[in-house]
């Protein structure tokens, strides 16, 4: 069983929290893993800045509706309140693209590399609250091999989470909650880091989950990232 060092989480964290990011034509704003209205906003006014000074043109949100959002118990508002504070905030309607939804980080990693094969965009960024950040970009890369598709993907977290603010992640079908502060966030992805990093269980033919990539696995994509 795969379980990183605390060196591979120091070092995984610090490349994803101050990654140096270029001019690309996409970014997506993952789906939110906290119920923080004013946490999304703060997001997504990041990824705006961004665009503003030129370092994306197209905004992608995962289209997740809000009404299946409440009955799945997920703690993405959904992709009309998305779309409004979008644009409130001036981006055109043209410049947003809309994905399928998606109940799963890995899912909206795929559908997004799927988009960018189609549009020919050989560079994205990525976007999510700080304590998920890792975990959404060891998912893009191993979507990658599974898309047969292979970009450089950059990160753009969200700003700093302040330390005793209280957050709740519900969680899809019912499973215990993560309510706490950005510590007990954090604890709980580096479990789910380790925890999507093996090879899932296949029941009836069906994986039990996606595997993401391991932090040696990111290391190698880092490697190669910018230089093909």
């Amino acid at each position: 069983m795969w379980k990183p060092t605390a060196e591979e989480m120091f070092v995984a964290q610090g490349i994803v929290l101050a990654d140096q990011v270029p001019a690309c034509p996409a970014m997506l704003i993952h789906a939110s893993p906290i119920q923080n209205a004013g946490l999304d906003r703060a997001l997504i006014e990041r990824c705006v800045r961004a665009r503003n000074d030129g370092l994306v043109s197209k905004i992608v949100i995962n289209g997740l509706k809000t009404g299946v959002c409440q009955e799945n118990n997920l703690a993405y508002s959904g992709m009309e309140i998305f779309l409004h504070i979008l644009h409130e905030l001036g981006v055109p309607r043209e410049d947003i693209i809309v994905l399928k939804s998606s109940f799963h980080t890995k899912v909206e990693s795929q559908r997004f590399l799927r988009l960018a094969r189609e549009y020919g965009w050989s560079s994205l960024v990525i976007s999510d609250q700080p304590h998920k950040q890792l975990r959404c970009f060891l998912a893009i890369i191993a979507s990658m091999d599974e898309v047969g598709f292979w970009p450089d993907v950059y990160n753009l977290p969200g700003p700093a989470i302040p330390l005793h603010l209280r957050m709740k992640k519900p969680v899809l079908r019912g499973v215990e909650p993560v309510d706490g502060t950005i510590l007990d966030h954090l604890v709980a992805e580096f479990k789910r880091i380790v925890q999507y990093a093996q090879e899932p269980e296949v029941i009836n033919g069906v994986p039990k989950f996606l595997r993401n990539a391991t932090i040696p696995e990111m290391f190698a994509y880092l490697e190669h990232r910018g230089k093909r």
